[in-house]
């Protein structure tokens, strides 16, 4: 998703990230030759798989038949289920998002408990636990789990409900399709809460009829501000900042080596009550350095193409960064000033230069090189970015294990914390990075 960590580190220093508890997609199972599901890989990192060793207790792989074509397991209302005997659930908010199709009304779907507690469940008559529903993007809460005590760990169930002693609940079990089970720590931040949106939505709202896409563009970061936009991503990613309800902001976001960031102090760059800034990879691009499509004096790009836009037409400041190390596999890019932000109207032909005197900033930081714009330079929609190089054989797009240092101020030359890798026309004139040798 391009946000968030197993243990809500800042990552990198001094940017703060959601804490992800769980993260289960539907395309990550392992699998009988029959289809039959003996685990559920968490993604979030926290290794909380959810597995079955029981036949009888397998949900079922279906690789295309979820919301929107996409893969999903089906539990058969009887005894299908998978459980997770040590899950952490212990902060005290958290933030539950589910992507099913269900076929009655009255069933466990996610249940966490053991002697010393209850579960949590879905009722679907009377309570809502995530932000759409069949037919409609209205919001509701629930109340149904007060009085709920949780410790910090405990075993966790997907497809039916455990009874304290042991056992199961009669007739609760899931009848019905999930595609996906994300959880956070804490209460959701509006911004972070409508990148989930955003995410949400362009995965699963494509081809669907009025469950998520259809009347309220608003929802979607993306495509809600992008006329033209193909803005149809199964990740993609943003930073922003809105001061509504729950106000807050959120500063890093990246993808396949591209690296959406605004400055790690808010009130130094954020202008505005409602600001962000998304980005979609195009999946069908390759990853290799390429030298077709490029406009006069650009040797060569990354063939890795991703839509960006901006939702500011103000003097909103965002930085663009390619990280070589996670894009490429490469090593340390070299001399900042030869590398340019490429740009190209629609997913297909020749690119341009962004104009270089739309630089606010361009560095190399760590393995990466940065692009700082104003938000207006980049507000427009249907717009495809990659990097170029001018100089292929001084600043490739792979990068070198060499590294030049510059030490520009005065005084002890030979102390390492007042050098730095920034050898462009406006540099940092300390090691930003605390970049070792």
């Amino acid at each position: 998703m391009g946000f968030g960590n197993a243990d809500g580190s800042e990552a990198p220093a001094g940017y703060e990230q959601p804490r992800l508890l769980l993260w289960l997609d539907g395309s990550d199972v392992n699998t009988t030759s029959g289809n039959e599901v003996v685990q559920w890989n968490d993604q979030s990192g926290n290794d909380h798989h959810f597995t079955t060793s029981a036949a009888a207790n397998r949900p079922t792989f279906q690789a295309t038949t979820g919301p929107a074509g996409t893969p999903c397991l089906s539990f058969d209302g009887v005894d299908d289920r998978l459980v997770c005997s040590d899950f952490e659930l212990g902060s005290d908010a958290f933030t539950i998002y589910y992507i099913i199709k269900t076929n009655d009304g009255d069933f466990g779907l996610f249940s966490y408990g053991n002697a010393e507690y209850g579960s949590t469940w879905w009722n679907n008559s009377n309570n809502t636990l995530w932000e759409y529903r069949d037919g409609g993007t209205s919001e509701g809460t629930s109340g149904f789990a007060n009085g709920f005590t949780y410790n910090s760990t405990g075993e966790a169930v997907i497809g039916d409900i455990p009874l304290v002693g042991g056992g199961y609940q009669a007739g609760a079990a899931f009848d019905g399709q999930i595609a996906e089970i994300i959880i956070w720590e804490g209460f959701m931040q509006r911004p972070i809460a409508r990148m989930m949106r955003t995410y949400l939505w362009t995965k699963y709202g494509e081809t669907s009829p009025n469950n998520f896409r259809e009347g309220n563009n608003g929802w979607d970061k993306f495509q809600g501000y992008q006329n033209g936009s193909a803005g149809e991503y199964y990740n993609p990613i943003a930073v922003g900042q809105d001061m509504g309800g729950n106000p807050g902001f959120h500063n890093e976001s990246r993808i396949k080596g591209l690296i959406l960031r605004v400055n790690e102090d808010p009130s130094s760059e954020w202008t505005g009550g409602r600001r962000y800034m998304c980005a979609g990879w195009v999946p069908d691009a390759g990853n290799s350095i390429v030298s077709t499509n490029l406009p006069s004096g650009v040797d060569a790009r990354w063939s890795r193409v991703w839509e960006v836009g901006s939702s500011d037409d103000g003097n909103q400041r965002f930085r663009i960064g390619f990280d070589f190390g996670e894009g490429i596999e490469g090593e340390i890019p070299q001399v900042a000033d030869n590398f340019v932000l490429l740009r190209r109207t629609g997913n297909s032909g020749s690119f341009g230069i962004v104009p270089e005197s739309q630089y606010l900033e361009r560095s190399i930081v760590d393995d990466e090189v940065v692009f700082r714009l104003n938000g207006n330079d980049i507000d427009d929609g249907n717009r495809f970015y990659t990097i170029g190089t001018k100089n292929a054989s001084i600043s490739s797009l792979d990068g070198s294990d060499l590294r030049t240092w510059y030490a520009y101020q005065t005084g002890n030359w030979s102390n390492p914390s007042t050098w730095t890798l920034d050898g462009s026309a406006a540099p940092s004139y300390v090691n930003p990075g605390g970049n070792s040798l």
